[in-house]
């Protein structure tokens, strides 16, 4: 009960400094192109689901070193610089980028470094858009999506403003 109210608070603040609560209704995932996905870690972007369709052990790794909770309470003390600041702002712009950065680092320490994610990775994407459709398309309605989607966009920051636009562009 106590990991699930971390889990809420942590993508709360996550999606809330990274701008991506929405009540934006997406379409059925049986509704989409299957992406092209490569059955190895060689992609650029690596998935938090291996081929067992289980989370990968660096995604099993954060939620164990409480990756997410520690890191929504480094942000949740300047989060409210980013609220308070207009969209547009550079300040906002700038504490955004500051906070991806601190967020990204955070939790490729806690996954082990870079080469112990890719190392553990056996699915892999050439583009960020592809990533999100598979994502979104096969793992969805799990109890685990949560965490692998904040271990995803944690990694790769541009997730976060290329996952409902490639999930719409992703439509038969």
């Amino acid at each position: 009960m106590r990991s699930t109210i971390l889990l809420m608070i942590c993508m709360t603040v996550i999606m809330g400094v990274f701008g991506c609560a929405t009540t934006h209704e997406l379409p059925p995932p049986q509704s989409l192109h299957i992406p092209a996905r490569h059955m190895d870690n060689s992609g650029d972007f690596l998935c938090p689901y291996t081929q067992d369709h289980v989370l990968a052990e660096w995604v099993d790794m954060q939620i164990k070193a409480g990756a997410y909770e520690s890191i929504a309470k480094g942000l949740g003390s300047t989060a409210a610089a980013a609220f308070s600041a207009t969209p547009l702002s550079l300040a906002s712009f700038v504490f955004r980028k500051v906070a991806e950065g601190i967020a990204r680092s955070a939790a490729i320490r806690s996954a082990g470094g870079m080469d112990n994610i890719r190392a553990k990775s056996d699915v892999s994407f050439d583009r960020i858009d592809d990533l999100a459709v598979y994502m979104y398309q096969f793992y969805s309605a799990e109890e685990t999506y949560p965490y692998a989607l904040a271990a995803a966009r944690l990694l790769y920051p541009e997730l976060e403003q290329r996952y409902i636009p490639a999930i719409e562009e992703a439509r038969k």
